[in-house]
């Protein structure tokens, strides 16, 4: 018995040093880290380009905006270095606190005092501070719950035997997080996470007619949902008829296509944006790409789009590359969020797709964004790590 236990407490620190020596020998995706950096960079120099009209117009301090996305830039990349040297199977272990914890916000959010509300949505929890660049934290829970569902799903479904059937659980969980978002209501985000988890699933063994199955549930869901309000309606509308009314429900993506048709083939250069001057509302969240097509051209937003586009394809690559099937689909799930968001936010820049509300991953302003998106990095680096 005793010469068990040794022998186990020796398998135990063998493999602990083991794993050890791969976190801090390996070599991570310098392609996909060099992308992160220099996205999130370009992305605080577009903050400012922006925002500086509108953040001397609104507060007297042109670097109002500058400063906060700064802050929380440097942080969300030195808190993503961090992630990259934990090793990514503790996520596994904090998959159920994770979610619950998620879930709770999720539900706090929507009880009266607790959640602030902009445009009719609660969507954000904020807590006062009184400090410089924190005069208060504005968490939206809907950014970690992105995170958490994609991160139970595969650690369930990497641990789950072969002949169990997934698709009620899995209903069961994507609905719960997926129908306490759209109480804020936030359908720009409910599709994000729901793309999300559908990947995860396609991506885990399980049979295809099951994917199907869930992705068909979900799909008449979404569908009842979109036609559920009228301001959802209004966005479907203009979607179909970007002319149906230009000074009214249609003015936004008007302003948008202006923006990005004044850029022509090489822009109009950096800073001198004309759409900025309060005529292209969200200017520095939902449409800062417009700013990027206008002073940067076609051209110009081509090389964004390309890095966008590149770093999605790098993350497929550490998922296709992962060491085990828990790696693959947490490194599948969070590559397709970040991709369903860039494919959402871009595709209603251009017309392609309605008006949802997503920021422009590693562009927009935003804290929670800026730090999940970062921390969801660090975790995609420490999976390649480990290949």
């Amino acid at each position: 018995m005793k010469l068990r236990l040794i022998r186990k407490s020796k398998i135990k620190r063998s493999s602990k040093s083991q794993r050890t020596r791969i976190l801090f020998s390996g070599q991570p995706d310098f392609l996909l880290a060099a992308l992160v950096l220099g996205l999130t960079l370009f992305g605080i120099v577009m903050i400012y380009d922006a925002s500086a009209v509108m953040a001397f117009e609104d507060f007297g301090d042109r670097y109002y905006f500058l400063k906060r996305q700064g802050f929380w830039g440097a942080g969300g990349l030195i808190l993503g270095l961090l992630v990259s040297l934990v090793d990514y199977h503790v996520w596994r272990r904090w998959a159920k606190p994770l979610l619950f914890v998620s879930l709770f916000f999720l539900i706090l959010v929507l009880l009266p005092g607790f959640g602030g509300e902009i445009y009719g949505a609660k969507r954000r929890l904020s807590l006062p501070l009184g400090v410089p660049f924190m005069e208060q934290i504005a968490f939206q829970p809907s950014e970690l719950a992105k995170l958490a569902v994609v991160n139970y799903l595969a650690a369930w479904l990497s641990a789950k035997k072969k002949s169990c059937r997934v698709v009620l659980p899995f209903l069961g969980v994507v609905g719960v997080a997926a129908g306490l978002i759209m109480l804020e209501p936030d359908l720009g985000t409910t599709i994000t996470l729901v793309g999300g988890a559908l990947v995860t699933l396609f991506l885990a063994p399980v049979p295809l007619w099951e994917v199907a199955a869930a992705g068909l549930v979900i799909l008449a869901g979404g569908v009842g949902f979109a036609f559920s309000s009228e301001y959802r309606r209004n966005r479907l509308l203009v979607f179909l008829n970007p002319n149906i009314d230009r000074l009214g429900i249609s003015y936004h993506i008007n302003q948008i296509l202006i923006a990005l048709g004044s850029g022509g083939l090489f822009g109009l250069g950096l800073g001198y944006s004309r759409q900025k001057y309060q005529y292209l509302p969200e200017v520095v969240t939902d449409s800062i790409f417009a700013v990027i097509g206008e002073e940067l051209g076609f051209v110009g937003a081509l090389l964004v789009v390309g890095a966008l586009f590149l770093l999605v394809g790098r993350g497929f690559l550490c998922s296709a590359r992962g060491q085990d099937l828990f790696g693959r689909l947490l490194a599948g799930g969070i590559t397709a969020l970040v991709g369903f968001q860039i494919v959402l936010n871009l595709g209603s820049m251009a017309a392609l797709t309605p008006l949802t509300g997503l920021p422009l991953p590693f562009f927009s302003y935003g804290r929670s964004s800026l730090l999940i998106n970062l921390v969801e990095m660090g975790i995609l680096l420490n999976i390649s790590k480990q290949v």
